[in-house]
């Protein structure tokens, strides 16, 4: 993955839908020392001397959004092992597919167990 090209669409321009602004952090130190924030993942060089510590929401100031978030990384490391195991990640929205067809009560669940048998 191309970290550059992430922090640029991603974090900074949103994919063409800019909601957050950048917030930076001044440093005296320069690109070639490790900076504190840069070694334990909260902030990445911006230029020569200024970092990005994370991002603000537009509308709303308060809301802000780190570079990194350690309850964001371990929802992601549990998505990325229910599709590394994916019979168990198939078999769950197949349960949930099926449980939301049965509450309608308009189709027969015969017919609700055929269709969802065709996911995935």
């Amino acid at each position: 993955m191309d970290k550059e090209k992430y922090r640029k669409w991603y974090l900074l321009y949103n994919w063409g839908n800019n909601e957050f602004i950048m917030v930076k952090c001044k440093s005296v130190y320069n690109l070639r020392y490790i900076h504190p924030l840069i070694k334990n993942g909260t902030a990445y060089w911006l230029n020569t001397n200024e970092l990005c510590i994370g991002y603000i929401l537009i509308n709303d100031h308060n809301i802000f959004r780190p570079v990194f978030s350690y309850k964001r990384q371990q929802f992601l490391d549990n998505v990325n092992t229910d599709i590394k195991n994916y019979n168990k990640f198939w078999n769950r929205i197949k349960s949930r597919y099926y449980y939301t067809m049965a509450h309608k009560k308009e189709l027969p669940l015969e017919i609700i167990e055929k269709i969802v048998t065709y996911i995935y």
